[in-house]
């Protein structure tokens, strides 16, 4: 960490940092199922000793976690949007019921700003039945991702009223466009931006 903050810090591009991704997520698998949400105050430590010039973001599971946590350590706040997911066992599980008025009233109940706030991941890519998109039809990968439902995706988060919102899905889109010809996200992406 020290070493990619002192060759960044600098940057002209680099806005703010951003210190683990979902750390208070109560849910753990994979490489982080032993981690110690104890080293998120450390490392944020680190942070701001390296580089008191640029502020800290700390993000939250969306749908999954009550922002508790992560509202309270960072500078600003980033919050995942996933509206439809892939469970485990294949099941697809939607969020539309959720409205977007939640999210604004947890920020307000932890006291967050909702210009310190935006939307860090927001779903814009299929979930896949395996890790590679070849392996997974482009019919199943319609299931939680088409045109429809990213632009739902786009039209929901505006309605959240968080000052912007990063697009999780770009190598998808790219090759969606370059491997299967199909272009429609890619270009409703450009639009969009």
């Amino acid at each position: 960490m020290e070493a990619v903050i002192e060759r960044y810090k600098n940057n002209p591009a680099l806005e703010l940092w951003q210190v683990e991704n979902e750390p208070f997520i109560k849910f753990r698998f994979g490489n982080c199922a032993q981690f110690n949400e104890s080293f998120v105050a450390d490392e944020i430590a680190l942070a701001r000793r390296l580089d008191p010039n640029h502020k800290i973001i700390i993000t939250d599971s969306g749908e999954l976690s009550n922002w508790r946590q992560a509202i309270k350590v960072g500078d600003y706040f980033g919050t995942t949007l996933y509206r439809v997911v892939r469970r485990p066992n294949g099941a697809i599980w939607n969020y539309d019921w959720l409205p977007p008025a939640i999210y604004r009233y947890k920020a307000k109940i932890w006291g967050q700003d909702m210009a310190a706030m935006f939307v860090s991941e927001l779903q814009a890519e299929p979930w896949f039945t395996s890790s590679d998109p070849n392996d997974t039809p482009l019919e199943i990968q319609g299931q939680t991702m088409n045109p429809e439902r990213l632009k739902k995706n786009f039209d929901y988060v505006e309605r959240i009223g968080v000052s912007r919102a990063y697009l999780w899905g770009v190598e998808w889109w790219y090759w969606a466009k370059e491997a299967r010809g199909d272009a429609r996200y890619w270009e409703m992406v450009k639009e969009k931006i």
